[in-house]
C-alpha cells in the first residue's frame, strides 16, 4: 500500500509524525441527514485534508469517521502546527445540500511523533 511504501522508504534519521483525525458528533450528522450526507461530509473532509496537506502527507480513512496522517519528516511542532489549522481549515468549512440547511463540523486530533533517536532506540533492542 501507498502507507506502507512511505514507511519503508524514510529514512532512518528522519522523524515522523501520525495525526488521528476523529470528526466530532459525526453519528447526529447520519440521524438527523442521513447516511448520504453523512458520506458527503466524509468526501468534502477527505478533499479539505487533501487540499490542506503537502504531497509528502498520506491521508487514509481510519474507521468510521476517522482519518489517519503520516507526516513524513515532520517534527512534533510542526506536527502540531498543522493540526491546529487543519483543525481550523475543517471548523470553517460550509457542508450544503439541496435538502439540509448549511452547518459546519469540528475535528479532534491527536498527534504523535517518533523521533529518529526513538527509531534508532527501537531497532537496537529488536534485533
Amino acid at each position: 500500500t501507498q502507507m506502507q511504501q512511505a514507511l519503508l522508504a524514510m529514512g532512518d534519521q528522519q522523524d515522523f509524525s501520525i495525526v488521528l483525525l476523529d470528526l466530532d458528533w459525526f453519528k447526529n450528522i447520519n440521524d438527523n441527514y442521513g447516511h448520504d450526507v453523512g458520506d458527503q461530509v466524509l468526501s468534502e473532509i477527505a478533499q479539505t485534508l487533501l487540499n490542506s496537506l503537502t504531497e509528502e502527507a498520506i491521508v487514509s480513512r481510519y474507521g468510521g469517521e476517522e482519518f489517519l496522517i503520516v507526516l513524513p519528516d515532520t517534527s512534533h511542532d510542526s506536527a502540531m502546527m498543522i493540526a491546529k489549522q487543519l483543525r481550523r481549515d475543517i471548523a470553517e468549512q460550509v457542508i450544503s445540500g439541496d435538502n439540509h440547511a448549511d452547518f459546519n463540523v469540528t475535528a479532534s486530533l491527536g498527534v504523535y511523533t517518533l523521533t529518529h533517536d526513538e527509531r534508532a532506540h527501537i531497532q537496537r533492542e529488536y534485533r
